[in-house]
């Protein structure tokens, strides 16, 4: 953890004996985060945990990932959990979960989910907005600056949209298509690549204050809204 390896774990797919070593992964991470109790603040290197199926590792009897949720960031530790549907978490592992996230992205799901969910948004948008999402479009909610967005809809950009891939029978890679390099090569990529995605946001948007059309009215703004069906920052709420 203070070195900042990578490691790349798989307990199993959620019977007795790798559900126990899925616990015992969050055991590790939970102690080795405390350990860091001793270490000056600004020398917490952050770590970060993804968590893909994050039911598998949430026991009632451990709580193990409640208290990870609970008590870990203050010392370094951040984590991306993963789960398809929150009804299959317990419940003190779910209060802890909304309590200290600092962004919450949901996707579609079936409508008793979709009810649980919205509550951490006081009800809006409605829980059927959550079951009727096409694919790659989400609901989310940021943090930024110390404060909570109000919700709002995104979609996600798939590589082939981005990306010219090469066909699997060519033996020649598409020019300009996503090509393999060594594990140093990424890392060194990766170093610089969220100052690189910051720098492209802020000519993207200098871009559109230039292109920006012309205001509509009220009218015009409520609906479009109303007929997404889901409220966006800077338009007008849709009616109940």
């Amino acid at each position: 953890m203070d070195e900042g390896w990578i490691v790349l774990a798989h307990p199993g797919s959620g019977d007795m004996h790798e559900r126990l070593v899925a616990n015992l992964l969050l055991f590790d991470l939970l102690h080795a985060a405390k350990a860091r109790g001793e270490t000056a603040a600004a020398g917490r290197k952050p770590f970060w945990v993804f968590l893909d199926e994050v039911q598998s590792y949430d026991s009632a009897a451990s709580g193990n990932l409640a208290a990870l949720l609970e008590q870990s960031a203050k010392f370094g530790l951040r984590a991306v959990v993963l789960n398809q549907n929150p009804e299959r978490l317990n419940p003190q592992t779910l209060t802890a979960l909304t309590t200290n996230r600092s962004h919450l992205l949901a996707t579609t799901m079936n409508s008793h989910a979709a009810t649980l969910l919205t509550k951490e948004w006081a009800g809006k948008p409605a829980p059927a907005a959550l079951t009727r999402l096409p694919r790659f479009r989400f609901i989310a909610q940021a943090t930024h600056r110390g404060e909570l967005s109000e919700p709002f809809a995104l979609e996600g950009i798939r590589v082939e949209d981005v990306a010219e891939l090469p066909d699997s029978d060519e033996a020649e890679p598409v020019a300009g298509a996503v090509l393999r390099m060594q594990a140093a090569e990424a890392v060194e990529h990766l170093e610089t690549l969220d100052a690189r995605i910051l720098a492209a946001l802020k000519k993207r948007r200098s871009k559109d204050a230039r292109e920006k059309p012309p205001e509509s009215g009220p009218a015009e703004e409520e609906a479009a809204s109303e007929a997404s069906g889901l409220w966006v920052p800077g338009t007008a709420r849709p009616k109940p």
